[in-house]
């Protein structure tokens, strides 16, 4: 907690490049961001473009407050504002431009985490608030894939499908296919890779052995030599009587 002291309190980074400028001016009743504005502009230099204003309410009373974006040369920031009885109060994080892209989550995370007690003067750190749980998700796209070989796969760890199914709705076991289409959340923390399951690989069709046949050589090796006939060949007198056709019976038996 620091005393806000005169009209403007700072807070600066170890290296100056990030800067949190709390600013007041007079407030006529009415015209809150053109009062915010004008005590941006006192206090840092830079221009304040409201884009949004809201009622806010606090010890029993209502009052103006809103939001916007601020930037100077060479630097860009955002602001918070409200106007409460005959004051505005803006509080503005600024830093390089390029610095204010790359972490501006970050920035106007640290203005969420301050707050100013106007009767007091003074500036408090409040403890920022905490995220949402952050959740890998992953989308069912082939027929065979079960929340246990997801797990596995995203997490490393089979065991860790409990966790899994704990912030998920109407999961099966970890053995059963799940439906394609399906989304399964996985906790961020549990995250060891993000790159896509693959399919699940098809099972071969195995045809059924065939009977050999007699004879048949079994496959790769040659047929086995054909085997002379243990018959003897005919003389080619023998031959020829044995080809010879009977004579027709003429006549009565």
């Amino acid at each position: 907690m620091g005393d806000a002291g005169g009209a403007v309190a700072r807070f600066e980074s170890p290296d100056g490049e990030a800067r949190l400028t709390l600013a007041r001016a007079s407030f006529a009743g009415s015209g809150c961001s053109a009062a915010a504005a004008a005590a941006v502009k006192a206090a840092s230099g830079a221009q304040l473009a409201a884009e949004g204003e809201f009622g806010m309410s606090a010890g029993g009373s209502s009052f103006a407050a809103g939001q916007g974006v601020t930037g100077a040369e060479g630097r860009k920031g955002a602001a918070r504002y409200y106007c409460r009885g005959a004051q505005a109060v803006a509080l503005e994080a600024s830093a390089s431009t390029e610095s204010f892209l790359r972490w501006q989550g970050e920035m106007e995370g640290a203005l969420d985490s301050l707050s100013y007690d106007g009767p007091e003067n003074r500036v408090a750190i409040r403890r920022p608030v905490q995220a949402p749980p952050a959740y890998f998700v992953h989308v069912v796209r082939f027929r065979g894939q079960t929340l246990g070989r997801i797990v596995e796969w995203y997490t490393g760890e089979y065991e860790n499908w409990r966790k899994v199914a704990r912030v998920n709705e109407d999961l099966p076991v970890p053995n059963t296919d799940l439906k394609v289409g399906r989304e399964i959340k996985i906790p961020a923390e549990l995250l060891k890779r993000q790159d896509p399951l693959p399919e699940p690989r098809k099972r071969a069709a195995h045809s059924s052995p065939q009977p050999k046949t007699r004879g048949q050589a079994p496959s790769g090796q040659p047929p086995p030599p054909t085997q002379p006939s243990e018959t003897a060949p005919l003389a080619p007198a023998e031959a020829e009587e044995q080809a010879a056709p009977l004579p027709p019976v003429i006549g009565p038996r």
